[in-house]
């Protein structure tokens, strides 16, 4: 009976642990309408509107981790766990220095707030620090980490069990910045063929790769580890000519002897590389055959499904009453009868730019071919002066069109752009030729225009 009576008292214990957090806050001097929570890798995503005095409150049902708090361009950090009751005060005006966290479970998310301002000071250095010489340079490295140790120091009631992670966790932010020094260096100062010491990378070359309780817990170490294996792949397209750098990619991924982060990141990168994949149906069955996730396997799955309706030869998604910069509007139907080759491009965009004279320079070449060159602004309303200025400062040639909702557009999503600039090909049917073409300032996209009898 004694038995029973404990195990009984066990049970309502255990049905008394606390199943969900508490948030709420109050946020001055703001017209957003809604905050918006989500986890650092997205899987998690939660809308919690604001009063009319910028208050919100919200009961979540959230798995122990990091989360941001996103209230319009403000984004807060936040250590989350079942059973906190976390409060959030700030200025809209200026969330940075105004933040206040209270409440049960408050400590590591004050933490990361500090943080946050320290890190939001050295992005203001960027350049200054990528300009020291190599000795410097680390030097200067050195000294940030010695501030970081400090604010980590200094935060209390921090578990000690989250301490000792967070201190791997900025030795791997420093540990970008180095892996980074490189590249940056060469830009900032110019000098094209900077290579860095032999010994400078040794702390990087020490590095484990199978890291489990870091991988899941750093997004810095994740970083370093996606950033290794990308340039393997590089390295491996270099010396193979003709291999694809996403096969590549994937081969260097499965040498990593954790199953959970081999998974992960094959996951990770599968979503921006599928896109690029000549046999989508080979790699989509590798990526799978190494997915243990069945979210993870059903979100590549939908992409999958996605990317095969913009297979060669499928009918390309419509577009329909553009306005056209010469008057009118224009519709995808309206260029049948040509290949059509799309810019999908911005005003605001720089690497959309740097194409802008090649555009003009492949169009001049192809003039009075089989081919209608077309470029589709998804600029902003408030831009709209600017979009027609910078065509008539430019003399931008071809059929120049400005998308009807922005990213929002069907065209848009229907192609699955996330990023531009990004270049169509498509036949005088309206079947999709290349989902992804090369841009304007390859050969490769002449040497293909040709091969079509352009």
């Amino acid at each position: 009976m004694l038995l029973l009576v404990l195990l009984g008292m066990a049970s309502c214990q255990d049905n008394k642990q606390p199943q969900h957090t508490l948030l709420s806050g109050e946020v001055r001097n703001t017209q957003e309408k809604l905050a918006v929570l989500m986890n650092n890798d997205r899987s998690y995503r939660d809308t919690i509107p604001l009063g009319e005095n910028g208050k919100f409150s919200d009961t979540l049902e959230v798995d122990p981790g990091h989360y941001m708090l996103y209230i319009g361009k403000n984004a807060t950090p936040l250590y989350m766990e079942r059973g906190n009751d976390i409060a959030v005060k700030m200025d809209g005006a200026d969330a940075l220095n105004t933040t206040q966290i209270s409440g049960k479970g408050a400590a590591i998310s004050n933490y990361l707030v500090a943080k946050q301002r320290l890190y939001k000071d050295y992005m203001k250095q960027t350049s200054s620090l990528y300009t020291l010489e190599e000795a410097a340079f680390l030097k200067k490295l050195d000294t940030m980490k010695t501030e970081q140790m400090e604010v980590l120091h200094t935060a209390g009631n921090i578990p000690e069990t989250y301490r000792e992670l967070e201190k791997r966790n900025i030795s791997y932010y420093n540990l970008g910045l180095q892996q980074a020094y490189e590249g940056y260096h060469r830009y900032y100062t110019k000098k094209d063929s900077f290579k860095v010491s032999p010994a400078f990378n040794n702390a990087l070359a020490e590095l484990s790769f199978e890291n489990e309780e870091d991988y899941d817990f750093s997004p810095y170490y994740r970083r370093l580890l996606l950033n290794h294996y990308n340039a393997e792949a590089s390295k491996l397209t270099k010396e193979e000519p003709g291999s694809e750098f996403s096969e590549n990619q994937l081969k260097v991924l499965l040498e990593n002897k954790n199953p959970h982060i081999r998974s992960s990141m094959i996951y990770i990168t599968a979503k921006g590389s599928m896109a690029y994949s000549s046999n989508l149906d080979r790699y989509y069955e590798k990526v799978m055959s190494q997915l243990r996730s069945e979210e993870h396997k059903k979100e590549i799955t939908k992409l999958y499904n996605s990317w095969k309706k913009l297979e060669p030869g499928q009918p390309s998604p419509e577009f329909s009453d553009y306005e056209n910069y010469a008057g009118g509007t224009t519709s995808l139907e309206d260029l049948r009868g040509k290949y059509v080759y799309i810019d999908v491009w911005a005003t605001w965009c720089g690497p959309c730019r740097y194409e802008i004279p090649h555009l003009k320079k492949l169009e001049k070449d192809f003039h009075g071919r089989d081919i209608h060159f077309v470029s589709i602004s998804i600029d902003e309303d408030k831009s709209y002066d600017q979009w027609r200025k910078m065509i008539e400062d430019e003399s931008l040639g071809g059929i120049q069109l400005l998308a009807d909702k922005q990213w929002k557009s069907n065209f848009v999503q229907d192609y699955m752009i996330s990023g531009i600039p990004r270049f169509i090909l498509i036949d005088p049917q309206g079947k999709v030729v290349d989902n992804n073409a090369d841009r304007p300032s390859s050969e490769t996209i002449r040497i293909l225009f040709k091969e079509l009898n352009i």
